[in-house]
C-alpha cells in the first residue's frame, strides 16, 4: 500500500481554487512530504510547487537520487544557481503567472526577494492561507497504517522497557531504555523526547528526565511513542512503585474515568468541544478540574501535535479518519501526578485506540 501523492496534489488545487496560471510554492517541510512522499525534505533540501500546468519538486544534488526514488509520480527539478531565478524562469516557461506562498511560513524579507527575482519574469507572489493543515486531518489508509505501526511498537517497547526496570534506576536510564528498546524492535527512532517521570516529578506536566532514581512508593509518568514512516505516536500511561497510596489511586481513578469519557465520546460529528465538556464534567465531579492544567488532546500524524486540538469552545467538528489523542491528568505540585493518554482513530459510531497497554493502576518492582 502506497499513498497517491498526485490526488493529494490534486486536493489541494481543488481546495484552494487555484486558478490554472497559478502555482502554490511549498515550502514546510512536512506539507512537502505530505505532498511527495520525499523523504529527506527539510526547509532547505526539499520544496515543491503545485500548479495546473507546473508541478515540481525542488532539491539540489545531494538529495538527487533518493528525491527520484522516494517521488516517482513528480518531476525531480535541480536548478541552476541562483535557484529562485532558475525556478520562476521555469514555471514562467510553463505559463505560471502568479505564484501563492504560505503566509504563516513566509517572511517579509523572503517574500520581498521572490518578489523582485519573479517580477523579472512577469510573475506575481502573493501570500495566503494555505490549507494543507485541514487536509493533513483526514487520514488515508497508508497513514492509518503507519500511526498503527508506530503504536504497535510503543506498546511493545514499553513492556519490554518496563521488565527492566528496577528501583534506584533514574529517569534518564529508563528513558534509554525505553527509546532503544523502540528502535530494536524496529522504529525509525522516538517520535519525541520521552517524559518519565517521578514521584513528585510526575506533577510536572513536561518533565524531562533527570538523575533522580525512581523509588518506592512513586508514581511513574512516561508519555512517549514511536516513529515509523515518519508517523508519530503518542502515548502516556502512569504506573505505582509499590503498593499504591489512598491519594494515589483516587488520583489515578479520576483521570482514567475522564479518559475512558473522552474516549468514548469520540466520533464522526461530534465537535472538539463536546468531547472537552464531557472530560472535564468528570473531574469536575471528583472536584479535580482545577488540577488539570492543560488542553485535552490534538491531531497526530506527521506532526506529533497537529490539527485539530481539542479546547473548551473548539467548534471544529470530527470526521471519520482522523487521528487524535485524548490526554487528561491530573497534577499535585509537590507529591505527584497522573495523565493517561492514547493516540487513537476517530469511527463514524466509535474510536479505535491503536494504543493497547492497559490502563489500569499497575503496581512495579
Amino acid at each position: 500500500m502506497a499513498p497517491d501523492y498526485a490526488a493529494r496534489r490534486r486536493r489541494l488545487l481543488e481546495d484552494m481554487a487555484t486558478p490554472e496560471d497559478s502555482a502554490l510554492y511549498v515550502t514546510n517541510p512536512v506539507d512537502v512530504r505530505w505532498l511527495t512522499g520525499f523523504t529527506g525534505v527539510t526547509s532547505q533540501s526539499g520544496q515543491v510547487m503545485v500548479g495546473s500546468v507546473a508541478q515540481f519538486l525542488i532539491t539540489d544534488n545531494r538529495y538527487t537520487e533518493r528525491a527520484r526514488a522516494d517521488c516517482p509520480d513528480i518531476e525531480v527539478y535541480i536548478p541552476a544557481r541562483p535557484p529562485m531565478v532558475s525556478i520562476m524562469a521555469r514555471l514562467a516557461e510553463a505559463g505560471v503567472k502568479h505564484v501563492l506562498v504560505d503566509e504563516s511560513i513566509a517572511t517579509v524579507a523572503g517574500l520581498r526577494r521572490l518578489a523582485e527575482v519573479s517580477a523579472g519574469h512577469g510573475i506575481a507572489v502573493d501570500a495566503m492561507t494555505f490549507t494543507l493543515p485541514t487536509l493533513r486531518m483526514d487520514k488515508d489508509e497508508y497513514e492509518i497504517a503507519a500511526l498503527r505501526r508506530a503504536c504497535e511498537l510503543s506498546d511493545a517497547a514499553l513492556e519490554v522497557a518496563l521488565q527492566r526496570l528496577h528501583v534506584g534506576m533514574s529517569e534518564k536510564q529508563f528513558a534509554f531504555i525505553l527509546e532503544s528498546a523502540m528502535v530494536e524492535l524496529g522504529a525509525d527512532g522516538r517520535a519525541f523526547e520521552s517524559i518519565v517521570a517521578a514521584g513528585p516529578h510526575s506533577a510536572i506536566p513536561h518533565h524531562s528526565p533527570t538523575d533522580r532514581p525512581i523509588e518506592r512508593g512513586d508514581l511513574l509518568k512516561i508519555d512517549f511513542g514511536a516513529l515509523a514512516d515518519g508517523y508519530h505516536a503518542d502515548e502516556t500511561r502512569t504506573f505505582v512503585i509499590g503498593p499504591p497510596s489512598p491519594w494515589q489511586v483516587e488520583i489515578h481513578a479520576a483521570v482514567a474515568a475522564a479518559q475512558k469519557t473522552g474516549r468514548d465520546a469520540l466520533r464522526a460529528g461530534v465537535t472538539l468541544g463536546e468531547v472537552d465538556a464531557a472530560v472535564r464534567a468528570v473531574l469536575a465531579d471528583v472536584g479535580y478540574l482545577d488540577a488539570f492544567i492543560h488542553g485535552l488532546g490534538h491531531g497526530v500524524g506527521l506532526q506529533i501535535h497537529e490539527e485539530p486540538f481539542f479546547a473548551p469552545n473548539g467548534a471544529g467538528i470530527l470526521a471519520a479518519g482522523q487521528a487524535v489523542t485524548i490526554e487528561p491528568g491530573v497534577y499535585l505540585p509537590g507529591k505527584g501526578g497522573v495523565r493517561i493518554e492514547d493516540t487513537l482513530v476517530v469511527g463514524t459510531t466509535d474510536a479505535e485506540s491503536l494504543t493497547t497497554t492497559p490502563r489500569e493502576l499497575r503496581e512495579l518492582c
